[in-house]
């Protein structure tokens, strides 16, 4: 009966042994997974430590396990079975690292890689042209201003050309302008009268104009009786730098 006992008693402790080796994350052949990865990511340049890089840890294809690095830049991966490992370690701005090893119990099952020094990530973007396109026409309360670099393709022309893309102006053959159909309009350049009329407006060259303004209810200071409107033409301001420099 004591015999029977024992034996009953082994058989048990054999059924306890069987059931801890063959526990979930053990490898075949009853070694736990005793294995552990340890070390520390800085920056390549600084020196300073890389915190929350990515650590990846790959068996072959698969990933298996990961981890991050702490304000020290340093991690650890643990409860590792034996077997090759690719350890990748990466950050946003930094290139990605690889690092191939092998824990078994000839080489050692617990390897510190070191130090892990991350290179930053330079991206060449290409140039980039902004565009910025001006208005063809500004309002204002007492007149409407018109720029003539929107109202040509080309500045070969002349004034002319550019009240003829003006609304509400015209131009006839010897370039004389109405508005709005009426020829009795004060010509003023730079908000003075110009004394040129006709064949004469004719011959300000377009590039030599900056803007039209075109009043149609002008106020009393322009002493606007029994005029249509007035047509002040903005001529380009030259550099005093450039005026110096024809002086000499």
């Amino acid at each position: 009966m004591r015999c029977v006992n024992i034996a009953l008693l082994f058989f048990c402790a054999l059924l306890v042994a069987q059931n801890m080796w063959a526990q979930p994350g053990r490898p075949e052949g009853g070694m736990p997974p005793i294995g552990k990865i340890t070390g520390s990511v800085l920056d390549s340049i600084t020196n300073q430590a890389v915190e929350f890089a990515t650590i990846s840890l790959f068996r072959g294809d698969k990933l298996v396990g990961g981890s991050i690095s702490n304000e020290q830049g340093e991690f650890v991966l643990t409860e590792l079975t034996p077997g090759d490992y690719r350890l990748q370690i990466g950050f946003i701005g930094y290139r990605d690292r690889q690092i191939t090893l092998s824990l078994n119990p000839q080489i050692g099952l617990q390897r510190n890689v070191g130090t892990i020094q991350l290179a930053s990530s330079s991206v060449l973007l290409n140039e980039a042209e902004i565009i910025a396109t001006k208005a063809v026409m500004a309002s204002n309360i007492d007149k409407k201003v018109f720029y003539a670099d929107q109202l040509l393709s080309s500045q070969a022309g002349t004034v002319s050309d550019i009240l003829n893309n003006v609304p509400s102006v015209t131009t006839d053959t010897d370039g004389k302008p109405s508005l709005r159909g009426n020829e009795n309009v004060m010509v003023l350049i730079d908000g003075k009268p110009s004394g040129l009329a006709g064949t004469n407006l004719s011959q300000l060259p377009a590039s030599s104009i900056q803007a039209i303004e075109v009043i149609t209810n002008p106020s009393a200071k322009y002493d606007p009786d029994g005029t249509a409107g007035i047509i002040n033409i903005i001529l380009k301001k030259i550099p005093s730098s450039v005026l110096a420099d024809k002086r000499q």
